[in-house]
């Protein structure tokens, strides 16, 4: 009887012991990112641990701006390649599993879009207009050229060579003298010159 009694307590605390046993949080980390700027549809790279093994299960944003996942591998270390789409703004990068986040040490940078050249430098309604200028995404979607701060205007070419891109537009109907904009939502980037519109 007593022998029972001693194997029934061994067994109690071993039942507290095991089965009462918290489970381990694996608290998701990002070590390191690279590059440390870009423009934007730039591809990023994060690396850490505890990321979720099942790609969708995490969520990526840089600055408070969801980001998508292009690709995932684990090994002795997480690694999630994401693209800086149009709409990031320079701020750090998150990555959150269920209700726990992980936050970069450093920010990621957004090289803003220029515009370095537009020629001619006057024309009339219907002209093309050819823009240069550096940091554009890689598709035309979210890019509008704007004639006089707010006067928008058709985009007929648009390529990507190196650096540079190109973008060819027509001087809208309605336009006047002053700034050509190129915008990307929200951001803005100027003629450093007035451009004329001449009259028909």
């Amino acid at each position: 009887m007593r022998y029972s009694i001693v194997i029934l307590i061994l067994l109690g605390h071993l039942f507290f012991h095991f089965g009462c046993k918290e489970d381990v949080v694996k608290v998701p980390t990002i070590t390191s990112f690279k590059p440390l700027k870009g423009r934007i549809d730039t591809l990023i790279t994060i690396y850490g641990i505890n990321f979720d093994r099942r790609a969708d299960f995490n969520k990526v944003s840089v600055n408070g701006f969801p980001c998508p996942i292009i690709s995932f591998s684990y090994d002795a270390i997480d690694s999630i390649v994401i693209k800086a789409v149009p709409g990031v703004t320079s701020g750090k990068i998150s990555v959150t599993v269920g209700a726990l986040a992980a936050l970069s040490f450093d920010d990621f940078e957004v090289k803003p879009h220029t515009v370095a050249s537009v020629l001619p430098a006057e024309g009339k309604v219907g002209d093309e207009v050819i823009i240069t200028g550096s940091n554009y995404p890689d598709a035309i979607d979210s890019v509008k050229v704007l004639f006089y701060d707010s006067i928008p205007a058709d985009i007929i070419g648009y390529t990507i060579a190196d650096t540079v891109t190109t973008i060819r537009t027509i001087v809208p109907t309605n336009a006047k003298t002053g700034k050509i904009r190129v915008r990307i939502v929200g951001e803005n980037a100027q003629s450093e010159n007035d451009f004329t519109v001449l009259p028909d």
